[in-house]
This record gives structure tokens, sequence and C-alpha cells, in this order.
């Protein structure tokens, strides 16, 4: 797909395995800042039955420095990791339990604050030009909503409140700027697609304007009229987003007619060019590679992709006169891994 162009410049890191707590196995997260790679994952093999999910953190090189896993009740002490992002501006880590509380970390684990969220159930966070940011559902009815966080944990909601009492709830999440997504925390702003409105919104400090529907993402190279029900999942669930200096990138599903997934759908907008291009993945390929070879971050205009040692394993085997032989060494290499390694591809 898009990340296979010869126009993006890829570079692998492959992550220590020198001692014990180096140990990722299912990556979920990355955020790099001031040298380093901060990596939320699994503790342990993803078939165990809810297993730990911890944070580690590395040099841009894989050398392993130290985990921010202090699990526990206390209150230096986390007991679920529900989410977390980067205060780049303090250089702390900020964690949200499943307490209501949200802990400060500094970047080499030290325990710096805990502090209770007060009436609401925090479905993300971020940290955005010096600010911090809560994605929620607040207490009285007001859905899907976007909260300044002080340091106190006072919130203060920033978007137009909407009683949703009365009316009927579709599933859905996600949406630009909120969890799941990846955002490199040095932007100026973010945006947040309300999933109860169907509204963008692009939040700038304490303030928000409008940007209308998803009119501005719709692909301007693609016929989306055999798309089944497309738009309206776009609008609903996107599956996750990721924002670089330059480009979205939204991932969303295509259904068929019995309302099961056929395929997923990569939006690539260009903000400068406002253009979008649609790339399609088939269903019977889609979960064999994603789950092998997925976005797990952003940092200025560089994606950041995982790679495990299986699913080199899988491309060596069904897809090696494919891969360019520049990279085949590599990919080698990453088969014989234990940990699950990084692949950063710079957008030219």
């Amino acid at each position: 797909m898009f990340l296979d162009s010869p126009e993006v410049e890829r570079t692998y890191i492959m992550l220590d395995e020198s001692r014990i707590e180096a140990t990722v196995v299912d990556i979920e997260k990355v955020i790099a800042d001031d040298g380093k790679l901060f990596i939320s994952h699994n503790s342990s093999s993803s078939q165990e039955y809810n297993p730990r999910e911890v944070i580690s953190v590395f040099d841009m090189n894989g050398n392993y420095l130290n985990n921010i896993s202090r699990i526990g009740r206390a209150r230096n002490e986390y007991v679920n990791l529900d989410a977390w992002c980067l205060d780049t501006r303090r250089k702390e880590v900020v964690i949200v339990d499943a307490f209501r509380t949200i802990k400060r970390f500094k970047y080499d684990g030290t325990f710096v604050s805990s502090v209770t969220v007060d009436q609401a159930s925090v479905w993300g966070i971020q940290s955005c030009n010096g600010k911090l940011y809560a994605h929620m559902l607040m207490p009285n009815n007001v859905a899907d909503d976007i909260a300044e966080i002080q340091d106190d944990g006072t919130l203060i909601p920033l978007l137009p409140s909407r009683n949703i009492k009365d009316e009927t709830l579709s599933s859905g999440g996600g949406g630009i700027g909120t969890c799941p997504h990846f955002s490199d925390p040095d932007l100026n702003s973010f945006f947040h697609l309300r999933i109860f409105d169907n509204t963008i919104y692009r939040i700038e400090g304490s303030d928000y304007e409008t940007c209308g529907l998803f009119d501005f993402i719709k692909p301007a190279d693609e016929n989306l009229d055999d798309i089944i029900h497309a738009d309206e999942l776009l609008l609903s669930r996107p599956h996750f987003t990721a924002e670089t200096e330059d480009c979205f990138i939204i991932k969303t599903y295509e259904v068929s007619d019995d309302r099961m997934i056929s395929a997923y759908l990569y939006y690539l907008y260009d903000k400068s060019k406002k253009e979008c291009t649609l790339y399609r993945l088939d269903s019977s390929t889609a979960n064999t590679i994603a789950n092998r070879f997925d976005i797990v971050g952003v940092t200025g205009n560089t994606i950041i992709s995982k790679a495990t040692p299986d699913g080199a394993r899988f491309i060596l085997d069904q897809a090696a006169d494919k891969i360019p032989l520049s990279d085949l060494e590599m990919m080698e290499q990453l088969a014989e891994h234990e940990n699950s390694s990084l692949i950063l591809h710079k957008l030219k």
C-alpha cells in the first residue's frame, strides 16, 4: 500500500533483547520524543487471558532504557493502562488508570503525581501544545466530549453540549484526534470527530471551531458507489486515525450486505493538496497482514509500524519475491528476532 511507495524512506529498529524486562510481545502504540521511543505493549504472550499492558522505553537505536510499569493500587502505581500520552513540555508520561485517576511519571519512570478525575469516564487522553485533553462520556448525557484537564483533575468541557438521553445510540468510536488515534504531540492543534453528531472539530488551546462533516476527506480519484455503507461507517466508526505534519490516515471498514466486514479502507488525505486517496485491503488478507505489520504511531512526517517475527516469517514464506532486495536481508533478521520490531516510514 502507500507505505511501500518508493517515495517512502524506511528505517528498521530492532528492539533490545538482552534482558527479560526488555521483552516486547504485542506492540499497541508508540510515541517518540527526546530521542526516546515509548512503547505500550503486552507484557506476556498475546494468547494469555487478559495480558498486562505496560510501557517500555527504548532509544532510537532500539537499546532498552527503562519500564514505566508500576503495577498495583498504591498512589504511585496503576492497575490498568486505559490510555496514555506524553506531555512533551514537562517530559512526562501521563497515564489514565481504570479508577478515574491520572498519574504522571518522568521519562525515567520516576513517579510525579496522581489526581482523581471528577465525574467522567475517560476513553482517551492526549497532550497538545502544552495542554492536556480527555476524550470521554460526560455524566449529564453530553456524549463524546473533549475536555481540558487541569492539574488538579478538574475537567473543562470544550464542545457544545448535546443531550442524547432520548436518542438511540449506534455503535461506534474513534475519530480524528480521538481514541484510538496516533498524533504527533508537537502539533499546535488536533481534530476530533464527534461520533454522535458526525461533526469535525478543530481544537486549539481552549478554543474550537467546526470544520463540517467528512466532506473534505472524500477521495478525489475513487468512485464510492460500489462501496457498501462506506460513508456511514467512515462517519460513525473509524478503526483508527493518524495525523502527521502533512496528512491524515483514516482506517475504516467496508461491509457486505450481511453486515460482515469485507475489506479495510485506508483514506490518505494530503493536507496541502486537499486531496484524498483510497486504499482497499481485502478482508481475506487484512487480518493476516495488519496483525503483523500495523501502524502504531507517528512522529513528525514519519509513520511508525510494528513488525512481528511471525509477520516477517509469513512474508518470507508467502511473498519473498515481492520484497525489495534492499529490505530482504532485514526481513530475514526480523524473522529470527524474538521481540517485535519497528519500521519508521519517512514520507518525503
